[in-house]
Order: structure tokens, then C-alpha cells, then sequence
């Protein structure tokens, strides 16, 4: 069974490697790099996770049942469920 948490700080580094993972395909398929696009979530960095908790952004991890996070969920700080 797959349960839903809500990240913390703490998770910044794991947040950033999934969102980095689940936009490569993106870089591949348009050819996105560095010096064409150095802010795409592709390159996601750990300090830009922290900034949006700063910001108060909230992040979701979705986990597997061996605890393995999957999939991850960004919510603005005003926006509605």
C-alpha cells in the first residue's frame, strides 16, 4: 500500500533527485542543458528545495510499502487541495 506524507526540510535532497529524475526525459527529448535553460526542474537543486520551504511551499512524498519514495507533489503555499 502507498501512503501520501508531507516533507519536510529534511527532504529537500531526496525531493531533489526525484524531481530531477522524473524531468530527464524531458531534457532528452528537447535537449535541454544547462546553457539553454539553467533553472528546469531537471536540474533541481537541494538550496532551491530549502528556498520553497522558506517560501512556504509544501512538498508531498508518495511512498511505496517499503517506504521508497516514488513520486513526489508540490503544493503553493495558498493554493487550495
Amino acid at each position: 500500500m502507498a501512503i501520501v506524507k508531507e516533507a519536510k526540510v529534511s527532504d529537500a535532497e531526496q525531493l531533489a533527485f526525484i524531481i530531477r529524475a522524473a524531468n530527464k526525459p524531458v531534457v532528452q527529448a528537447f535537449g535541454i542543458n544547462q546553457g539553454n535553460d539553467q533553472k528546469h526542474p531537471s536540474f533541481y537543486k537541494t538550496d532551491w528545495v530549502k528556498a520553497d520551504f522558506e517560501r512556504g511551499e509544501r512538498y508531498f512524498i508518495l511512498q511505496n510499502s517499503n517506504a521508497e519514495a516514488i513520486a513526489w507533489f508540490h503544493r503553493r503555499r495558498n493554493q487550495a487541495f
